[in-house]
């Protein structure tokens, strides 16, 4: 089964064809422009004050770069935790509520898919299997398209607040407007944060301190290396 997304009369739509499908070598009409990377994102002071749960939690960005003249048009994405959970904040929901944060400023870091300048996305159904998108305490699994038509820029698509414990691998797929049908693949692993370093002897009691390697409330991303898929990049 091969699928594909299009945006047809301000409408996005998912595809699935039965029939047998040729793929042709890459030309440079196929060139997408459109690229993934994953950004550790500082919750503000504001949100732990209005939720103190977000004190422990951290928080990772997927965002995607368009170049000029193209435009995001949907995307998908699974992230099933081995450990740790997903942050759902009672008053979040799958996209990002932007007119909420004023007031309740925890809302800005629930789990949700986003269009670009965090517009709200519609929700097409899962990334795998059937049936209504995920977001639950240990999987996000879901596909999404954008009926706005934005143009170039840097974008958060997706927020994953987690526990600093959390682990998994994150894999999905991106689609510009030039080329609907072309997917453009991202993977990348999360490591749980490493402990707080500590320091002092018997007679000084041990102060904790962070990690120079890992600044505190930040997740370790690595890039999966599957044959066929896109690395993100990281930072």
């Amino acid at each position: 089964m091969f699928s594909w997304l299009s945006r047809r009369k301000n409408t996005v739509t998912k595809v699935n064809a039965l029939r047998a499908v040729t793929i042709e070598p890459m030309e440079s009409r196929q060139m997408m422009s459109i690229s993934v990377k994953f950004v550790n994102v500082d919750i503000s002071a504001a949100a732990k004050a209005a939720d103190a749960t977000l004190s422990s939690l951290r928080t990772v960005d997927v965002q995607a770069t368009v170049t000029s003249g193209d435009d995001f048009l949907a995307g998908d994405l699974l992230l099933r935790l081995t450990t740790g959970s997903f942050y759902n904040t009672g008053l979040g929901g799958n996209g990002p509520k932007q007119n909420l944060w004023s007031t309740f400023p925890h809302v800005q870091f629930d789990t949700f898919v986003s269009g670009p300048n965090f517009g709200d996305p519609t929700i097409l159904g899962r990334k795998e299997g059937s049936g209504a998108a995920v977001f639950s305490p240990s999987e996000v699994n879901v596909a999404w398209g954008d009926l706005a038509n934005t143009g170039a820029g840097t974008f958060t698509i997706a927020r994953l607040t987690m526990t600093a414990n959390a682990t998994g691998t994150i894999t999905g797929n991106v689609f510009a407007n030039s080329a609907a049908g072309t997917a453009k693949a991202f993977s990348a692993v999360i490591k749980a944060a490493p402990a707080p370093v500590t320091t002092g002897s018997t007679a000084t009691p041990a102060k904790a301190m962070p990690n120079p390697s890992s600044p505190a409330g930040r997740f370790i991303l690595t890039p999966t290396t599957t044959a066929g898929s896109t690395r993100a990049r990281l930072q």
